[in-house]
C-alpha cells in the first residue's frame, strides 16, 4: 500500500501545530507576561490557535510536495500510519526541518500582528476600572 498524501498532510500537521502552538504559545505567553502592551488574551487565543493550524497545514503540505518532487519512491515505501512521520523524516529531513522553520517565522510574524490587532485601547485617568 502506498503512502496516502492525505494521511502523510494530516500526521505532519498535528505534528507541526502541536510544536508551533506550544514553542510560540511560550513565547507570546512572556511577551504577554512582560506587558509590552495590554492585549485581548481571548481574541488572541483564538486568532493565534487558528494560525497556528494554518501555518502547520501549509508547513506540512509544502514539505510533502517538496519531499515528493524529490524522493517520490521512498515516499511511496511509506505503508502504515505509524510509519508516517518517521518515514518521512527519514526520506525528506532536511526539507521537512527547513520547511518547519520558514513557516514558525512566518507563525511569529503573523502572531506579532495578531498581538496589534488584540491590543486594548490604554486606561487614561477618565477611564473606569472596568
Amino acid at each position: 500500500m502506498e503512502g496516502s498524501p492525505i494521511m502523510i498532510t494530516l500526521a505532519l500537521t498535528l505534528m507541526w501545530f502541536v510544536l508551533y502552538w506550544l514553542v510560540a504559545g511560550v513565547l507570546f505567553a512572556i511577551i504577554g507576561l512582560v506587558r509590552f502592551m495590554r492585549i485581548n488574551t481571548a481574541r488572541f487565543s483564538c486568532l493565534f490557535t487558528l494560525m497556528s493550524f494554518a501555518t502547520a497545514y501549509a508547513a506540512a503540505w509544502t514539505g510533502y510536495v517538496a519531499a515528493a518532487r524529490t524522493n517520490g519512491r521512498c515516499l511511496a515505501q511509506i505503508d502504515a500510519a505509524y510509519e508516517v512521520i518517521p518515514g518521512l523524516f527519514r526520506c525528506a529531513t532536511t526539507i521537512m526541518v527547513s520547511n518547519g522553520i520558514l513557516w514558525f517565522i512566518v507563525l511569529l510574524a503573523v502572531g506579532i500582528a495578531l498581538m496589534f490587532v488584540s491590543r486594548l485601547p490604554e486606561r487614561t485617568r477618565v477611564t473606569p476600572k472596568i
